[in-house]
C-alpha cells in the first residue's frame, strides 16, 4: 500500500478488491460494486471525479481489468475470513498469534498501538493475490521485429521506440533520445506530481480533522441550544401556569362577589313576596269572617271602609323583580402563532465564509507531451506502386515510385518530377523544400539539374544532402 494514501475501493471501501476494474480516469473499483451503478446511454460516471466514460459491448463486465499486482485482491464469491474485534464486518488482512485474533486493516494498527499488545505478532494473512505474471511490463525487454534487436532509443518527431539499426537507417535526422534516460525522465515527473498529491492528501486530512473539530464543535453548539430551548419552555409553561391560575381565582373571585350582591337582592325580594302574601291572607280572613260573622247592622256600617281598604289593595301593583347581572366570560382564542410569539423562535443567519483551502504549491515540471494530429480527409487519389511520401509545401507531397520522384498536389495534379536510382526506395523530408534520397551506404544528391554520387559515406556519419525543389 501506498505511503500517504488508503488503496481500497472508492464504493464499497474495503482494501480487498474483487475483481478490480480500472477505469478511463484512472480509478479503481471491484467489478460488483460497479455493476451497481446505474448506467445511462451506455456509459457509466466515475464516483469519484464523476468523469463519464462509454462501456464496451460487453458492459461493465468489459472493462479493462487492473493491470497491476495489488496487495490484496480477492476473486467473486470466496469466501473471506471477517475481523474479529469490529462490527463492520471488515475483511481480514491478518492475525494475532498471541490473541489468535482476525484484524482488518484498521485494527491491525490499533491493535498494534495498544500497550497491552503492541508486542504482540501480527502476521499477514495469505490472501488470494492477483495474477502473478511471469513477466510484468517492467521487466520485458520489447525487440524490434524488423532487426530482432533491443529497443533502446526513442524518436521524438514520430513517437516511436527505435533500436540502433532502425535508428540509422529510417531516423537519420531526427531528434532520437536514449530510451532509458527518457523514461526516467518521465517517471520522475509522475513522482513529483504523486509527491505533490500526497501533500495534497495530507492536506486533506488535516482539513478533514478541522472540519471534525468543527462538527464536534457544532454538535456540543446545538446540545446546548436544544438545552436551552427546553429550559426556556419549562420556565414559560411555569410562568403560564401561575398566570392562568392566578387569573382564574381573579375571575372565581369577582364572579362569587357578583353573585353575593345579586342574591341579596334576591332575599329582599323573597322577603317583599313573603310579606304582601302574608298581607293578602290576613285580609282575605278579616273579610270573610265579616261576612260570615257580623250583624247585619255592623256590616253595613263597616262594607264601605272595608270595601276601599279592598280596593287601595286591588289597584296596588306587584314589586318589581329586582336586576340581575348577565354574567359571562370573553377571552381571545389561543392559536399557534399567539404562543409561538410569547415562545419565540430559533433564528438561523448565515455566517461569512470562512477562507477557501489552498492546496500546498509544489514546482511541478511540464510533461512535454507529443502533440497529436488528427487527420482530415481532403482529397483522394490512387497512385500505383508507392514506395514512399513525404509532405512538401502548400498542400503538396513528394511520392516516391520505382525510378521516379514526382510531387502530387492534393487534387492528385503532378508537378516537378524526378528520375532516381531504381535501387532508391526511400526518402527523409528535411525541410519544406528539401528531401533526402538513400541507396544503400550512398547518398544521392540532386541541386539545381545536377546529380552528385557520394559513395563510401554510411548514414551513420551524419551526412547530410538534400534535393532542392525546382519551382
Amino acid at each position: 500500500m501506498a505511503e500517504g494514501c488508503d488503496s481500497k475501493c472508492g464504493i464499497c471501501l474495503s482494501f480487498v478488491f474483487t475483481e478490480p476494474k480500472l477505469l478511463d480516469c484512472y480509478h479503481t473499483f471491484c467489478l460488483p460494486c460497479l455493476q451497481k451503478l446505474d448506467i445511462n446511454d451506455n456509459k457509466i460516471s466515475c464516483p469519484l471525479c464523476t468523469t463519464s466514460m462509454s462501456l464496451p459491448v460487453e458492459g461493465v463486465s468489459g472493462l479493462k481489468p487492473y493491470p497491476y499486482k495489488l496487495e490484496y485482491v480477492k476473486v467473486s464469491n470466496e469466501v473471506m475470513d471477517a475481523c474479529d474485534l469490529c462490527d463492520d464486518q471488515n475483511i481480514a488482512v491478518s492475525k494475532c498469534l498471541d490473541c489468535k485474533t482476525n484484524l482488518c486493516s484498521k485494527c491491525r494498527d490499533y491493535h498494534g498501538k495498544l500497550k497491552t499488545s503492541k508486542n504482540h505478532v501480527i502476521q499477514p494473512l495469505k490472501i488470494i493475490e492477483s495474477e502473478k505474471l511471469d513477466q510484468t511490463e517492467a521487466t520485458v525487454k520489447t525487440k524490434c521485429k524488423d532487426h530482432c534487436k533491443e529497443l533502446t532509443l526513442f524518436c521524438r518527431p514520430c513517437n516511436t521506440l527505435l533500436c540502433i539499426d532502425c535508428s540509422e537507417e529510417f531516423h537519420p535526422c531526427h531528434k532520437v533520445e536514449n530510451l532509458s534516460v527518457l523514461l526516467q525522465t518521465k517517471k520522475e515527473m509522475l513522482l513529483v506530481r504523486i509527491a505533490s498529491f500526497k501533500s495534497r492528501i495530507s492536506f486533506l486530512q488535516n482539513t478533514a480533522e478541522m472540519v471534525e473539530l468543527k462538527e464536534n464543535n457544532y454538535d456540543k453548539y446545538c446540545l446546548v441550544l436544544k438545552q436551552d430551548v427546553k429550559v426556556h419552555a419549562t420556565n414559560l409553561k411555569d410562568i403560564i401556569c401561575r398566570t392562568v391560575d392566578k387569573l382564574a381565582n381573579r375571575n372565581l373571585d369577582i364572579i362569587d362577589d357578583i353573585k353575593k350582591k345579586d342574591m341579596i337582592e334576591l332575599d329582599k325580594y323573597k322577603k317583599q313576596i313573603y310579606s304582601e302574601k302574608m298581607s293578602l291572607s290576613g285580609l282575605i280572613m278579616t273579610t270573610e269572617n265579616f261576612i260570615n260573622q257580623s250583624s247585619d247592622k255592623n256590616f253595613l256600617e263597616e262594607f264601605p271602609v272595608i270595601g276601599k281598604r279592598l280596593d287601595s289593595i286591588l289597584c296596588k301593583s306587584v314589586n318589581i323583580f329586582p336586576s340581575m347581572h348577565d354574567l359571562g366570560h370573553e377571552w381571545d382564542a389561543v392559536s399557534e402563532a399567539v404562543i409561538e410569539k410569547i415562545f419565540g423562535k430559533v433564528t438561523a443567519s448565515e455566517k461569512e465564509k470562512e477562507l477557501k483551502p489552498i492546496y500546498p504549491h509544489l514546482p511541478v515540471p511540464e510533461l512535454c507531451l507529443v502533440p497529436s494530429h488528427k487527420a482530415e480527409k481532403v482529397a483522394e487519389f490512387v497512385v500505383n506502386n508507392v514506395l514512399d511520401i513525404v509532405p512538401a509545401d502548400k498542400n503538396n507531397a513528394w511520392i516516391l515510385t520505382p525510378n521516379l520522384s514526382c510531387m502530387y498536389s492534393s487534387e492528385g495534379k503532378k508537378g516537378n518530377s524526378y528520375e532516381v536510382h531504381p535501387e532508391i526506395k526511400r526518402f527523409v523530408r528535411m525541410s519544406a523544400s528539401r528531401i533526402l534520397l538513400c541507396l544503400g551506404n550512398n547518398v544521392v544528391i540532386k541541386k539545381k539539374k545536377i546529380i552528385i554520387f557520394a559513395t563510401k559515406f554510411s548514414l551513420m556519419d551524419c551526412i547530410v544532402a538534400y534535393l532542392e525543389m525546382i519551382s
